[in-house]
């Protein structure tokens, strides 16, 4: 990889830390939400919770997408790639919980499987 996209892509890097950090603080500020709730709602650490909201760390695939669910919110806003909180569409929905099965397919049990099948085909 070239200087300049290592660049570009440290910038992005930076710029999406700086959206989900924020956009998590805001949502925990409006809902009156504590980074313990949001712990306990995602199964994280609040230590986990702290290091997303300082931007130590940035949260990616299903833990990203368990904070935006506890947080009634989409993963492109928290990642800044929208500016709407709460606008849900069914599509969108559906294809965060595509994205988390996905994420998650070789770890879930017989009994998740089981549970997925039947609200997919109810």
């Amino acid at each position: 990889m070239c200087l300049k996209a290592r660049i570009e892509l440290g910038i992005e890097i930076i710029m999406e830390s700086m959206a989900v950090k924020d956009r998590i603080g805001k949502l925990l500020s409006e809902t009156g939400m504590s980074q313990k709730a949001l712990a306990d709602a995602t199964n994280l650490s609040e230590g986990a919770v702290s290091h997303y909201l300082k931007g130590d760390r940035v949260p990616k695939g299903a833990i990203l997408l368990n904070i935006a669910n506890a947080l009634g919110t989409t993963v492109d806003y928290l990642t800044g790639k929208s500016d709407d909180a709460h606008k849900f569409s069914s599509e969108q929905e559906i294809e965060q919980a595509f994205e988390l099965i996905a994420r998650n397919a070789k770890t879930l049990t017989d009994e998740e499987r089981k549970r997925f099948a039947k609200i997919l085909f109810s």
